[in-house]
């Protein structure tokens, strides 16, 4: 993610070398979600880059905010957070007593987990449950597999045909092609993730000169009559101020031009009626103080926990 300051005319101000710092935007993606990484970050060059910024809670419509002291601060585009690959299975869904040989109810259900706690929805793999502690020997019947939809498994048949107290699901065991050793389980009453209860003027520069608007204004590159490359975006500027001034013993003095985009190579050409028009030497614009922030490298859709 990069973060630019602008001058009010909408130039880099190249000069800021300030600290940004950025935040999630309070009331966006999931509620209790943090942030990390580097959050604080000097500009260089009027841009302040942030590379490894993360965030931990899977969600949608994230956006962060970005501020510096003195300048307006800027908000980026929303993006979201996917979770990352499942890394174990929780029992979200509890077995409780039920009558021998009746179905258990509710029905258990198994969920997948990233590293982070997140619901992993795009698992899709099979889970199979059996027996753990079976203090009278009995037998769990049912459909013994089942497979995850958006990370969750629901056993919705299971039955044991004897009588007993303190059965247990053994640990539910994931398969999935290529997901590698099957993930471990947590067999306690369902848990929840601690976090998821949830200066140049704005005008034109400008000469004009005397008698009408035949003033051009050019930056390196306007390959008109003088030669040189048109800078992209140069022909953009606008020259403001009094760009038609009489003449006073043969001199024009123009005293209040501005030109609204920073930029190098810039020219100013004179024209009057009946005379040989000139240019003006190169001379450059430099960009205003910077008065505000804007997000122009803008985060996307990432896995929790990895870097945007």
């Amino acid at each position: 993610m990069a973060v630019t300051a602008f001058d009010a005319f909408g130039n880099v101000d190249t000069n800021f070398g300030g600290p940004v710092t950025v935040a999630l935007t309070a009331g966006t993606g999931t509620l209790g979600a943090t942030l990390s990484g580097t959050t604080t970050v000097a500009a260089g060059n009027g841009v302040a880059t942030f590379s490894d910024l993360r965030i931990d809670l899977s969600g949608i419509g994230y956006t962060l905010h970005a501020t510096a002291a003195g300048l307006t601060g800027t908000t980026s585009v929303p993006f979201d957070i996917a979770a990352a690959p499942a890394v174990e299975l929780r029992v979200t869904g509890q077995p409780t007593t039920t009558t021998a040989g009746t179905t258990v109810t509710p029905a258990v259900r198994v969920t997948a987990f990233d590293a982070n706690g997140n619901v992993a929805t795009g698992f899709s793999g099979t889970v199979s449950v059996a027996l753990g502690a079976n203090p009278t020997g009995g037998t769990l019947s049912g459909t013994l597999d089942a497979s995850a939809v958006a990370g969750i498994a629901t056993f919705a048949n299971l039955a044991v045909e004897r009588v007993g107290t303190g059965y247990r699901d053994q640990h539910p065991v994931c398969h999935h092609p290529g997901a590698g050793d099957a993930a471990r389980v947590h067999r306690a009453a369902e848990q929840h993730h601690p976090k998821r209860d949830h200066l140049a003027g704005r005008g034109r520069h400008g000469v004009r000169c005397v008698w009408q608007r035949r003033h051009q204004l050019r930056g390196p590159g306007d390959r008109g009559p003088h030669g040189g490359h048109r800078h992209a975006g140069r022909d953009r500027a606008t020259l403001s101020g009094t760009t038609t001034v009489a003449a006073s013993t043969g001199v024009a003095t123009f005293s209040d031009l501005r030109i609204d985009l920073s930029g190098i190579g810039y020219t100013l050409n004179a024209t009057a009626a009946g005379l040989t028009s000139t240019t003006s030497v190169p001379f450059d614009i430099a960009a205003a103080p910077a008065v505000e922030l804007r997000v122009t490298g803008q985060p996307t859709t990432t896995t929790a926990g990895t870097a945007i």
